[in-house]
Parts: structure tokens; sequence; C-alpha cells
């Protein structure tokens, strides 16, 4: 079957959950990959990443050094998520002849190579994981992008805002999202979500087509 879906795995997931929170996460994306087999995890760099910020001041390093070693980061992150995700490989993700391959456990995406060679981000703190995730959900034709996060959506004025426009998105003075993602999917017609993955049946309920909490974002 056809990836259809890309799920950012946010580090601050694993950065901020719980263990139980975390095992019970990777067992429901397991479950659900096993019953639709259409979805791909991009993870964050999560607490590897926030070393390579330190590393960066401590040392002066520049945004593209820095930003190679995130994503090492994120490779790191990848191989840790494989602990908590029951049937789950980690994959060196190529854009060349993606749609035709069909995986028989959870695919967790490795990135240096892709962004090596085929990537178009700038080589800054401003392409994160989040902005990684949505061009490669872009690349494979995806039509979600869901970022699971330790958050419950966008709060404007201490509510859950359910929709929200690129550009309402683009005009917010913070965001849980990078200034790339943003406008990248302001080009693309796909449907994007921030849901909270520290409650797992909400990402259980999105892909099931239920009613869910989180928010959609109107591309």
């Amino acid at each position: 079957m056809k990836i259809n879906t890309i799920i950012k795995f946010g580090g601050s997931i694993t950065e901020r959950g719980t263990l139980k929170q975390i095992v019970q996460l990777g067992k429901t994306l397991s479950s659900l990959f096993d019953c639709k087999e259409d979805f791909a995890i991009v993870p964050g760099g999560g607490l590897f990443t926030e070393f390579v910020r330190e590393t960066q001041e401590k040392y002066d390093l520049d945004d593209e050094q820095a930003h190679w070693m995130a994503i090492q980061a994120m490779e790191q992150h990848a191989s840790f998520l494989m602990k908590f995700i029951p049937n789950s490989n980690l994959h060196d993700f190529s854009s060349k002849d993606f749609n035709v391959l069909t995986f028989e456990n959870l695919p967790i995406f490795r990135v240096m190579k892709y962004m090596r060679t085929e990537s178009g981000l700038e080589k800054t703190w401003n392409s994160t994981s989040d902005a990684i995730a949505t061009e490669i959900a872009i690349k494979i034709m995806a039509e979600k992008l869901v970022f699971l996060k330790d958050i419950d959506g966008i709060i404007v004025k201490d509510k859950l805002v359910k929709k929200i426009t690129v550009q309402e998105l683009l005009e917010l003075k913070t965001s849980p999202l990078d200034n790339i993602t943003p406008t990248i999917l302001q080009r693309k017609n796909i449907k994007a979500y921030i849901i909270n993955g520290l409650i797992h049946d909400r990402i259980e309920n999105l892909l099931e087509g239920k009613e869910f909490i989180g928010t959609e974002i109107i591309c």
C-alpha cells in the first residue's frame, strides 16, 4: 500500500513525555500501521538536537555545521524510537522510486541521505525537522501530514483553535512550527494537523477518520 501520510514524531514527546506515555504511543502507532500500512514516521531531534544547540554556542560553530549535526541528531532519535515502536524499521529515505516501495514494518525515516542529495531547504536552524517532514510529505505526494507534539494544537487567546489557515499561522507571534514550514505548506494542497502525541488516542482518532482534538491547518 502507498504511504499517504507522514507523521512527524516531535522531539518534545521524548523530551517531556513519561516512559508510560511514550510506550503507549509506540504501541498505538504500531497497531495502526498493522491495520493501515499507509504512513511513515519522520523523527525530530529531541534531546539530541538540544545538545547540538549547546555545542554550537559553546564552540561558536556556524549554522551549516550545526545543521548537519542536527540531522545526525534526527538519525539518533530514529534509532531511539525503534525501541518504543514495535515492528518498526529504519529506512534511509530517498524520493527516487519511493512510490513503488512497500513496507512490511512501520518505516522510520533516516533523512541524512535525502538532505545531502535532494533537499532544497536552507542549511540553517530555520529548516528544522518540521520543514524536513513537510518537504518529504510533498515529495511523495502524501495526502496527510501530522505533527505530533506535546501540545493540544495551536492556542490563541487561551483557546484551542480547531482550524487555522496558513496565512493566519504566518501572522502568529509564536508558533509551534518552524519559520519555513508554513511557507512550504502555502504552496501545496495537503491536509496538515497538529496533534498531542502524549495522548495516544488522538492520533488514533485522526487516522481512523473519527472526531479528534487538535488543530487542522488549511493549506
